[in-house]
Order: C-alpha cells, then structure tokens, then sequence
C-alpha cells in the first residue's frame, strides 16, 4: 500500500491541487451563533437546511446546525489578522459576553509565536485571533 501511495504521488498527473480549506463550526444555537460571527465582521453568504458559508475577504467556513459538546469544545482555530490591537478595538466595544451567552473574550496577550486574542464562541469553539510574530 506505502509503495502505490508513494508511486502516485511522484506522478504529476495525480498531484492534488487544493484551491482551499473549510472547516464545519458546529452550533448549539444555529441563528444565535449565525447573529455572533455577523457581529463580528463575517457576512452569510449562502444559507441551506442548518448549514451557513460565513465569509471575510477570501476566507470562509462553513457553520453547521449541529451540536456535540466535546467536538465544540475542544475545537480550535487560528484566525491570522494584521493588527491583533485594531481586531481588539474593534471587539472590545461590542461586549460580546453580555450580547451572547457562553461567549469569553481576552485582550491581546504576547505569546511566543505572536500575539493573541482568544475567542471563545457560542458553542464554545475557540478562535485563537493572531498577530505573527515578525
């Protein structure tokens, strides 16, 4: 099996080409979690049966009406942005704990590979929004 996956791998004509990435972000609320990430700068692009594109520039993912605990809240993604001190200027005014339940916020924190503001969403997912370290 190693050696087929190994052949075709060295044949170009099977190289995959990967136009991009999307994760499901589960929701326990589905319209709640929908009317969060519009709060926060993501715009609805097409909705189906429980399942939403949410996009930002070139960026997109796919939130889904479906809710386990442990998957939500073990879930985790980085968000990389420009200026981690312009997204928390542009956050913190929103009071996002007290407009949407469940949801925890903290200011800009330098880390070694960066700075980070971490996210928690309304299912409990959490966004690791972060400035690179030059």
């Amino acid at each position: 099996m190693i050696t087929r996956l190994a052949d075709a791998a060295n044949r170009k004509e099977y190289v995959m080409q990967i136009g991009d990435i999307r994760v499901f972000i589960p929701a326990k609320d589905f319209s709640l979690s929908k009317h969060f990430y519009q709060t926060i700068g993501m715009t609805a692009e097409w909705e189906v049966e429980g399942l939403c594109k949410m996009v930002n520039g070139k960026q997109a993912f796919l939130l889904q009406d479906f809710y386990v605990k442990e998957l939500a809240e073990n879930l985790m993604l980085q968000l990389i942005v420009a200026d981690a001190h312009s997204v928390w200027s542009f956050l913190k005014p929103l009071d996002l704990p007290k407009n949407f339940p469940g949801v925890r916020i903290s200011p800009p924190k330098k880390e070694p590979w960066g700075t980070v503001i971490y996210l928690h969403g309304p299912s409990g997912e959490l966004w690791h929004i972060t400035e690179e370290a030059k």
